[in-house]
């Protein structure tokens, strides 16, 4: 992989207005939680889920990741990484922003109590790169291998020197393709950190973590092309 530097073509997409139902009036946060309590009952609604949580399709374009009690969680020996709030942080400081076609999903809304915790965030039209090197699902038609990884190059380089993030999970179950485009998403910041205040040794040492991480999935899905 050629790691670039300086250059990357950065745009701003329109910011989706924040949901606001962590802030509604008590009575109708309680209808809007039941409902969507509701939904991860369906069958139907469900897209997939992680060690921390399930994703469901709500309508409108949206998808909501709810997250697992950590006594039920599969990843629970592990780091608790980062809180709801953190991630919806996350999100939303992202929610703008668009590096060669990349980006992750739009930040909406959170709902959070003692009983149910819950991101709203845009809906990605993709598959995750988890289920096509397992071979779950077919690659898109439109994706192609070197404007794929440049462009995902070109996100990651944007979140480390212009954003000052690490994504901290660059796994293949983290990283879409678009279906009708072919390009990529970045999705779950559960493990994301600012690495705005690190020792610049500090910095080196996890930002090449990541490019390593980001090395490894090109070569497994090179790997599986070339089957």
């Amino acid at each position: 992989m050629s790691i670039e530097r300086g250059g990357m073509p950065t745009q701003k997409a329109p910011k989706r207005k924040r949901g606001g139902i962590d802030s509604l009036p008590p009575k109708v946060y309680n209808r809007t939680k039941e409902r969507l309590t509701a939904i991860t009952a369906d069958p139907k609604a469900y897209i997939d889920e992680g060690g921390a949580a399930r994703v469901y399709r709500l309508p409108a374009g949206v998808c909501m990741k709810v997250m697992r009690p950590h006594n039920e969680s599969r990843a629970a020996g592990l780091s608790l990484g980062n809180s709801l709030e953190q991630e919806a942080a996350f999100l939303e400081r992202l929610s703008g922003t668009v590096v060669s076609g990349t980006r992750s999903p739009r930040y909406v809304s959170s709902v959070r109590d003692e009983n149910f915790s819950a991101l709203l965030m845009e809906q990605v039209n993709g598959s995750n790169l988890q289920k096509i090197l397992a071979r779950e699902v077919e690659l898109p038609a439109a994706f192609d291998h070197h404007a794929f990884f440049d462009a995902l190059e070109k996100y990651v380089q944007a979140l480390h020197e212009k954003e000052h993030i690490l994504h901290g999970d660059l796994e293949p179950r983290n990283v879409m393709v678009d279906n009708q485009t072919g390009t990529p998403w970045v999705i779950d910041f559960g493990r994301a950190k600012s690495i705005e205040n690190l020792t610049p040794d500090v910095r080196r040492r996890v930002e090449h973590e990541e490019w390593e991480k980001l090395n490894d999935l090109e070569e497994k899905m090179a790997q599986l092309r070339a089957i």
